[in-house]
C-alpha cells in the first residue's frame, strides 16, 4: 500500500519540482532524508540545481494510474533491471540510477528515475547526481500533484522547509531544521 507523499521545491515563487513518492512518506523517513539533504547542501547550491532543470510532460496530471502504468510498460526493461538490483544497491536510488546508466540510454534512464513513483523523495539526490554526470544537460522534471496528505516543501525564496502532515503544517527555517525526535513526534511516535 505504501505511504504516499510529495516532495516540492519552490524557487522564484514558482513550483519547480514536485515529485510523487509511493513509499516511505513518513516524516521520520522522507522528512529525515530531505532534512539530511538540506543539512549537507548550501541554499545557493540547491538553488543552482534547479537552474538546470526543465519542466517537461503533463504538469499536474502525470501520475494518473494510466500514466504510471504506461511508464512502467514503456520503460519496463529499466524497471526490471532496477528491481533486480534493488537489494544489492541497498535500495539506494542514486546507486540504482548509476547502474542503470551503465546499461541503458541516458535519456530513458533519466525519464524513468525522474518520473518514477518509486524514486520519491530520493529524487533530490538522483537529480543532483544526474547534474554532476551531465553538467551541460538540462534534466527534465515532471510536475505531479497528488493530494497525499504528506508534503515536504523546500522554499528557496523564504529559506524554509515545510512539512504538511494531514491537517497539520510545520515550517522550519533552513537554518534550524527539525531533529529526529521532532520528526518522530510529527509522525505520532
Amino acid at each position: 500500500m505504501g505511504t504516499p507523499h510529495m516532495t516540492k521545491v519552490i524557487k522564484n515563487n514558482k513550483l519547480v519540482f514536485s515529485q510523487y513518492g509511493q513509499w516511505d512518506g513518513h516524516a521520520n523517513v522522507a522528512g529525515s532524508f530531505i532534512k539530511d539533504f538540506l543539512l549537507t547542501h548550501e541554499v545557493d547550491e540547491i538553488s543552482k540545481m534547479f537552474d538546470k532543470v526543465t519542466l517537461s510532460g503533463d504538469a499536474g496530471d502525470f501520475f494518473t494510474k494510466q500514466s504510471w502504468f504506461g511508464l512502467q510498460h514503456e520503460l519496463s526493461d529499466i524497471e526490471e533491471y532496477k528491481d533486480a538490483l534493488y537489494s544489492s544497491c541497498n535500495g539506494d536510488y542514486v546507486e540504482l540510477c548509476k547502474e542503470a546508466l551503465k546499461k541503458f540510454e541516458p535519456d530513458r534512464v533519466i525519464e524513468y528515475f525522474m518520473k518514477s513513483r518509486d524514486t520519491g523523495y530520493e529524487a533530490l539526490a538522483v537529480l543532483e547526481t544526474l547534474e554532476r554526470l551531465y553538467p551541460d544537460r538540462k534534466i527534465p522534471v515532471f510536475i505531479s500533484d497528488y493530494d497525499t496528505g504528506r508534503e515536504y516543501i523546500i522554499n528557496l525564496d523564504d529559506k524554509t522547509f515545510t512539512i504538511i502532515y494531514l491537517e497539520n503544517k510545520y515550517t522550519y527555517p533552513l537554518s534550524a531544521l527539525p531533529d529526529e525526535k521532532t520528526l518522530d513526534e510529527i509522525e505520532g511516535y
